[in-house]
């Protein structure tokens, strides 16, 4: 009897083990297939932000507003399959202004202009993105630095 336990002790063990090896197999599966969806979707906002490059030169180039009018039309269809994508998966851009939201902003550049005070924010470089509530690709910056 105290055999039949103590074996029946070691299936347990040896069970509550193999427990432990798999939950920490499926993390890491789960970790992996979250950061695949995250380079995906980090791969659609450039896709995206290509295309708004290409339409802003293409309406640069315009030679009048009927042409300019068609190239938006032309980039806002191309444009409409990413996007419903990125609703489907609540990818939201960041809207709020950057000054409220500055752990979600980055500084990708610094321009002199003594008439502003070094941290001011010339402009928006690169729309910020949230893959719900976490953090996708923070807003990029340029921003004055005096000295």
């Amino acid at each position: 009897m105290i055999k039949e336990i103590d074996q029946l002790r070691a299936k347990v063990v040896q069970m509550a083990a193999e427990t432990v090896r798999l939950q920490r197999e499926l993390e890491l599966e789960q970790e992996a297939a979250r950061e695949q969806q995250r380079s995906f979707f980090l791969h659609l906002i450039e896709q995206m932000d290509l295309i708004d490059r290409q339409r802003k030169e293409q309406l640069i180039e315009a030679g009048n507003e009927e042409e300019a009018k068609t190239i938006e039309q032309l980039y806002a269809k191309a444009a409409q399959p990413l996007q419903r994508l990125m609703g489907h998966y609540s990818i939201q851009q960041l809207k709020a202004p950057v000054d409220q939201l500055p752990e979600y902003s980055e500084v990708l550049a610094t321009e002199k202009q003594p008439q502003k005070p070094d941290g001011s924010l010339i402009r928006v470089q690169r729309l910020g993105y949230l893959l719900g509530d976490q953090l996708l690709r923070p807003t990029g910056l340029v921003v004055v630095k005096n000295d």
